[in-house]
């Protein structure tokens, strides 16, 4: 049986920019925020344009721009190489191919120069952006920042046990405590759930993502006012989610808190630095894990 569940967000899988109301609920301002547009309105100037070497090793640049003033690094690279980068602050980024056109995603198509190009959507910012090729960057590199959580409980079984200790012989009893864990070795851990949906999600599997809510969930109408469509009118707006660090929190058989940090990558180009505690049930009659609440982590 799912327990009571309070519901924290709009699409409960989102928070990128969004805000906490005082009553702990979760609201997105992400369409009427200033945003970044889909290229940018100024003209890179040859003085705040710095030429670097990427490969595999991870390199860190950091400036100060605004909506007027931005900020470029230019870089060789070849076809079907991947361009990592990472920041933490609320920046516009745009990828210029050596065609001068915008690159979608991290796959670099043709060989020749790009740029790498930065600005603030409002006022100023200092960033730090990370950047590499060819690997995907570190999880260690955030260990001082957030450091891993390790898990409290964790679940022995899947069903309760009869209390037959009276009548079963000792080594009986032994034996099957060990029947029990070997069973539960098959059962998927909460972690993985929370990976598998951003795997989904990078791969627009979508219908199958949405499946992570349970129905009671799905069909709230002040959680999701048209059902299915809220869910996908937010993910389609999100280029990728780079998944940076996935924790279990604490975990028994009824549900489990799961600590999640990645980067949002959407389509007008910002960088959405996002921290989540997922809260999970687990559900007997369908064998799985079932997302019932999302909240907003604050940075250690």
């Amino acid at each position: 049986m799912l327990k009571k569940m309070i519901f924290y967000s709009t699409y409960l899988s989102l928070l990128g920019c969004q805000t906490v109301n005082p009553n702990g609920s979760i609201s997105s301002n992400l369409l009427s925020s200033p945003g970044c547009p889909d290229k940018p309105t100024v003209s890179l100037s040859s003085k705040n344009v710095e030429q670097i070497m990427l490969d595999q090793n991870i390199i860190t640049k950091s400036s100060q721009v605004s909506s007027n003033k931005h900020i470029g690094y230019t870089f060789a690279a070849k076809a079907g190489e991947k361009l990592n980068y990472s920041t933490d602050t609320n920046v516009c980024v745009w990828v210029f191919a050596p065609n001068n056109e915008i690159v979608k995603g991290i796959n670099l198509p043709k060989k020749g120069k790009y740029t790498i190009q930065v600005a603030a959507p409002q006022g100023v910012k200092t960033f730090s952006l990370q950047m590499s090729l060819g690997s995907t960057l570190k999880s260690d590199l955030v260990t001082m920042e957030d450091p891993v959580e390790k898990s409290t409980v964790i679940a022995t079984t899947v069903a309760p046990i009869p209390n037959t200790k009276s009548q079963i012989p000792a080594r009986a009893d032994s034996v099957q405590k060990s029947y029990t864990a070997t069973q539960n070795t098959s059962r998927i851990s909460p972690e993985q759930v929370i990976r598998d949906y951003y795997d989904k999600i990078n791969n627009q599997q979508y219908d199958t993502a949405w499946d992570i809510y349970p129905s009671t969930v799905k069909e709230d109408l002040n959680l999701h006012p048209n059902g299915y469509d809220s869910f996908l009118g937010w993910w389609t707006q999100v280029e990728s989610v780079r998944v940076i660090r996935v924790s279990v929190k604490s975990e028994d058989n009824d549900s489990a808190i799961v600590n999640f940090r990645g980067q949002y990558s959407m389509k007008n180009g910002r960088l959405l630095p996002v921290r989540l505690r997922f809260y999970l049930d687990w559900n007997q009659d369908n064998a799985t894990w079932y997302v019932t609440q999302i909240k907003v982590r604050t940075p250690n």
